[in-house]
């Protein structure tokens, strides 16, 4: 597949309820939503990183901020941030993208990459990486696939990895973790939603970053296997979290 172009849409919006402007939160003085960017843009093998947001008035101080940075800006539906990733894919014109939660701060860029070389050969609707990190790993999506699901399913679609494995007609490239097998840790929760999740992303980040700003999950890894005490910081969100995620899939379902 000569003709792969792939983006990775880091979607984010200021409306959050538990935990108020979190994207803009610090840490060693930079703002969250700007460290994930960062290193985002670190994945050799795609086109373009593009802050994928709303075009609610709140949300103009979050995709105001990238005029001088090489991170492109979309503003799109407000309620489904899936049919915001495809509108943004279709008006840049990106064979595939990469749906980066902008509450992944961590994401890892060496799978945006490993996930491309992955669907040039293959060519899969989607590719993932199970067992991991909550948080490190991206999903891809085929723009062609992506809109065939918009159109198959009514109503939002807040977890299109899960429509893509349970809906026939798609294809699932599931990625061995071979290579990345020091990621393979469910038990750590990475991702960015309550107040024990950004006191872990602080605790991290403040003993990483300094030392070496290009720092990887691999070093991510090794501070946490050092300092157990940091993983159980946010341990206890994550089953709300999942309960939260299947009442929203089962609305739709």
């Amino acid at each position: 597949m000569s003709d792969v172009s792939v983006g990775i849409l880091l979607v984010g919006r200021m409306a959050s309820t538990r935990l108020k402007n979190k994207l803009l939160l610090e840490v060693c003085d930079v703002p969250l939503v700007q460290l994930t960017a960062e290193r985002l843009l670190r994945a050799k093998l795609c086109t373009a990183v593009v802050l994928c947001t709303t075009t609610d008035s709140s949300d103009d101080v979050l995709a105001n901020r990238w005029g001088n940075t090489p991170i492109k800006v979309f503003r799109g539906n407000s309620r489904d941030p899936f049919k915001r990733m495809l509108a943004c894919a279709e008006i840049f014109g990106f064979s595939h993208f990469i749906y980066a939660g902008a509450d992944d701060v961590l994401l890892d860029p060496e799978l945006c990459d490993l996930f491309v070389s992955r669907v040039t050969c293959v060519g899969a609707d989607m590719t993932v990486m199970e067992g991991l990190v909550c948080g490190f790993t991206p999903f891809l999506f085929s723009t062609a696939a992506a809109r065939r699901l918009v159109e198959t399913v009514e109503g939002d679609i807040t977890i299109p990895e899960k429509y893509m494995k349970d809906l026939e007609g798609f294809t699932v490239d599931e990625v061995p973790c071979t290579g990345f097998e020091h990621l393979a840790r469910p038990d750590i929760r990475a991702t960015l939603d309550y107040i024990e999740d950004f006191n872990f992303f602080e605790t991290v980040i403040s003993n990483l970053y300094p030392k070496d700003p290009l720092f990887t999950n691999r070093d991510v890894i090794e501070f946490l296997s050092g300092n157990e005490e940091v993983i159980r910081m946010n341990s206890a969100k994550s089953l709300e979290w999942t309960e939260k995620q299947n009442i929203e899939y089962s609305k739709v379902v």
